[in-house]
């Protein structure tokens, strides 16, 4: 009875076999010889009928407990690819085991599949990192940014110390040229005028004093005026760089992105050969 069992579920696999659509095997197997064996696809683990089980499933060992149904995970080194078994008990009308049948899937594209996703989420995980970079940079830029709007105010102000001490020279010069002006009308008088040249040279004197700390704030100013342009010179190189480091980085993003796609049109062709396997 237990042998027509076998052959019963024997009859049946060729059948089902006609639907399925994965690379797989269907293998019926005895505690030492392989009863049953198709593949479907272009699959090919090597066994045909009759050959000997190996040793790892002799006596229905591949079984949970020897009784139960199992789940074995086969590296790619034991058959050339990996495989996911199913391995499922054939039993008797008392209960026994009479024989295993099994159902080896070809985890090749999976495995692929995962290799891409995963590259997908590392070239993802720098793309998220470089645009935190780069919007750290576009934060210091700004605050470069502010800081040369307030030198360029300072700027503005001491140039305008600068017109005031210009103002004040003028002042100056319109004073020294009517002092000059008097002292020409006093010359003109003789006997009286001489006093008053005396008053006209102490005027002269002053204004002249005033003329050289006028000089001296304006070397002040101008010191400031090249002091705040230094300082904008240094900022403005510091956005340079910065710049420069930023197109370094779209050059990196456009190169990855270029990657991204290589990688989505291999998933596509992966996706298609999913859709379109045809069972041979």
């Amino acid at each position: 009875m237990s042998q027509r069992i076998v052959e019963n579920i024997i009859a049946t696999l060729p059948i089902v076999g006609l639907a399925m659509r994965e690379q797989l095997t269907f293998s019926v197997l005895g505690k030492e010889k392989v009863l049953y064996y198709q593949q479907h696809g272009d699959i090919n683990l090597g066994f045909k009928t009759g050959d000997a089980v190996d040793e790892g499933f002799q006596n229905f060992s591949m079984l949970k407990n020897g009784r139960e149904a199992s789940f074995i995970q086969v590296p790619q080194e034991v058959y050339g690819i990996p495989l996911d078994i199913v391995a499922v008990p054939i039993t008797d009308e008392t209960g026994q085991v009479v024989a295993v049948f099994c159902v080896a899937y070809d985890q090749s594209n999976q495995q692929r599949l995962e290799h891409i996703m995963t590259e997908s989420n590392q070239a993802s995980e720098k793309l998220v990192a470089m645009v935190q970079q780069v919007a750290a940079h576009s934060e210091e830029l700004q605050a470069t940014s502010e800081q040369i709007l307030q030198n360029t105010k300072a700027t503005v102000e001491n140039s305008s110390k600068i017109n005031q001490v210009s103002n004040l020279i003028k002042g100056i010069s319109d004073q020294t040229n009517l002092l000059g002006l008097n002292a020409s009308i006093e010359a003109a008088r003789v006997g009286e005028a001489g006093a008053g040249f005396g008053v006209v040279a102490t005027e002269v004197r002053k204004l002249s004093t005033h003329a050289k700390q006028a000089t001296t704030d304006i070397e002040a100013a101008l010191k400031d005026v090249q002091g705040s342009i230094k300082g904008m010179e240094e900022e403005i190189a510091q956005i340079v760089a910065s710049s420069e480091h930023q197109a370094e980085l779209v050059g990196t993003f456009t190169k990855i992105i270029e990657g991204l796609h290589e990688t989505n049109e291999t998933m596509k062709t992966l996706a298609d050969d999913l859709v379109n396997y045809q069972v041979k």
